[in-house]
């Protein structure tokens, strides 16, 4: 047992590890202890991964108590929500050990199939661990469960894979058990000596390790196999010392098998060795120790071999009320494996519920990440750009204040004009981004003449184009139409005309042509500028995009208008293409549907 300990260092992560070590190693010798202390770790709360790791440990100590003590539906249903909580957790050896306890237990349950796909799952997951221990562990289960369904060539491979990763960590009391399943498949197998060999081996693990519970199943496979080599004499005594030894030990599984054995040998052995009273009385004493094992796999076992042997004796009654009750007891367990077959199917549907959920849950999380660094980038943009104007509009103020001082009005109000429509364009453009995202910027396509607006977009354009000394020029029939929002399509032009001329030197030209092309409508915006370099047309549209190009002339750039440019396009169903020009300098095209034909058609 642990030492006292403070009740105040009780919760800390270090105590609690070794309370859970101790109900490890008391797991298969004191149950309830185990069982204590596996709760009292769970009655404490944590936070973070490191807590729920130190509860999904815990957890499973229950889960293997529960199938030890006949709970294995609630075994299996907890191992299976904790296996996928460890997945969830990145805690690979984890959930591998899980997924053992999950195929172990429907192995008791005569669910030997269903068990493969968990043995092999915690193998897989134990090498992404490095759990060797728990990769050996899984692969000498899976072994038992082909060794269950007949497969000994498969068994035997698993066997030998499990013996390579037990000889490497050198655990005796493993290897004994190892050695001894492989002498089961071998002499299954009808290989007798190598069976013997591997009998050998197993009994000199056995002895270095001090593991000596293994040693009532070595016992009665030394017998069977001296049974089936003619040593039938000396596999009845030594049958009879296994089941001595395992009834000593409290070990009614391994009783349960070795009398059962003997019984079937005093059954059918020749005479002088046949004697069926001690065959009967074995097959009593098997049964009983199937009862307190509560199998009803074995004690249905039991209950047919008592029937042979009545019926040998000449007990016809006794031998039909055996067989009634076997068979009763193959009926319940059949009608176990089908409930637990539908308990599993629920629980799995749960699990993968519950993952979906985790899933959803873990791409939110992720969107409110990135909308905060988004958040935390504007501000920072935000900041810079408005810094300026508001800084110059302190000065003017102050002027404005100072008596002393004479200032022209006109030149002072268009100084503060100029750094007012800046910090208004930058709040604007981060309202529209906002607005867009939210899905509450709507578009209401209607029919409209594009000739008006361009010309009222470029005739702005020109004012703050003209302190460049850059031309603006608009190519634009007079009955070209287009199916969009206008004040949407205002924007959008706007946008990437004066993005035009931001990224325009001095000097040199901007074009606005507008055209119709088959069923669309095509507007281009080229400039003089530098185009594109690298993976500029890649980022193009990008939230807070920060390209090669740098404005010429002192101007801000947030990285919003082009962002607000493409997913306006999209809510008119057009769309927004960028390039480099042949000559130098970017271009930017938009298609925008026509208007639809309305009326009757002969």
């Amino acid at each position: 047992m642990l030492p006292p300990t403070a009740p105040a260092l009780r919760t800390h992560p270090a105590v609690l590890h070794r309370i859970l070590e101790q109900a490890e190693a008391e797991l298969y010798t004191h149950a309830q202890s185990a069982r204590n202390h596996a709760q009292e770790v769970l009655a404490e709360e944590f936070q973070g991964p490191a807590g729920r790791l130190l509860h999904i440990r815990a957890g499973t100590l229950l889960a293997i108590l529960d199938a030890q003590e006949g709970r294995q539906l609630q075994a299996i249903a907890s191992a299976l929500r904790l296996a996928d909580e460890a997945v969830g957790l990145g805690a690979d050896a984890a959930a591998a050990r899980l997924h053992n306890v999950v195929g172990a237990t429907f192995d008791s349950l005569d669910l030997t199939e269903r068990s493969l796909d968990h043995f092999n799952e915690s193998i897989r997951l134990a090498r992404l661990s490095g759990d060797r221990s728990t990769e050996a562990r899984a692969h000498t289960n899976l072994g038992v469960a082909w060794c269950r369904l007949g497969d000994d060539p498969q068994a035997l491979r698993e066997f030998a894979a499990a013996l390579e990763i037990g000889l490497s960590l050198g655990r005796g009391d493993h290897l004994g058990r190892l050695h001894l399943d492989i002498a089961i498949s071998q002499r299954r197998l009808g290989n007798t000596e190598a069976a013997r060999e591997s009998l050998m081996e197993a009994r000199r693990c056995i002895i270095v390790s001090g593991h000596r519970r293994s040693l009532p199943n070595l016992e009665a496979q030394e017998a069977l196999l001296a049974a089936e080599s003619g040593e039938v004499a000396t596999a009845i005594d030594t049958l009879g010392e296994a089941a001595d030894i395992a009834h000593f030990e409290q070990m009614p599984a391994e009783e349960s098998f070795a009398r059962l054995q003997r019984a079937r040998l005093l059954r059918t052995a020749p005479h002088p060795l046949r004697d069926l009273v001690a065959a009967q009385q074995e097959a009593q004493a098997a049964l009983a120790a199937a009862e307190r094992l509560d199998s009803m796999s074995e004690r249905a076992e039991a209950l047919e071999e008592l029937a042979d042997v009545c019926a040998a004796l000449g007990q016809a009654d006794a031998a039909l009320v055996h067989l009634r009750a076997a068979l009763a007891l193959r009926q319940t367990t059949w009608e176990r494996r089908h409930t637990a077959e539908l308990a599993t199917l629920r629980v799995q549907h749960e699990v993968a519920e519950l993952r979906r959920e985790r899933e959803v849950l873990a791409a939110a999380n992720h969107r409110l990440t990135v909308l905060n660094r988004e958040k935390a980038e504007f501000l920072a943009i935000a900041s810079h750009d408005l810094r300026s104007p508001l800084t110059l509009a302190r000065i003017l103020a102050d002027r404005l204040l100072d008596a002393d001082e004479p200032v022209d009005p006109v030149q002072v109000g268009g100084i503060l004009r100029g750094s007012v429509t800046r910090m208004v364009s930058i709040i604007d453009r981060l309202l529209d981004s906002e607005a867009l995202e939210g899905g509450r910027r709507l578009t209401s396509p209607g029919s409209f003449g594009l000739k008006g607006p361009l010309d009222s977009i470029v005739e702005a354009i020109r004012v703050q184009a003209a302190e460049k000394s850059i031309t603006v020029e608009l190519r634009c029939p007079l009955a070209l139409t287009a199916w969009a929002d206008p004040d949407a399509f205002d924007q959008v032009v706007y946008n990437l005309v004066d993005n035009a001329v931001k990224f325009t030197p001095p000097g040199r030209r901007v074009w606005v042509e507008a055209l119709a092309q088959g069923d669309c409508v095509l507007v281009r915006v080229d400039d003089e500028g530098p185009g594109f370099r690298g993976d500029d047309l890649d980022r193009v549209f990008g939230k807070f995009a920060r390209l090669s190009a740098r404005p010429t002339g002192d101007e801000t750039s947030h990285g919003l208008g082009l962002y607000v440019v493409n997913q306006l396009m999209g809510r008119m169903e057009g769309n927004a293409v960028a390039m480099n020009r042949e000559g130098g300098g970017a271009r930017f095209e938009l298609r925008l549907p026509t208007p639809p034909i309305t009326g009757n058609i002969a």
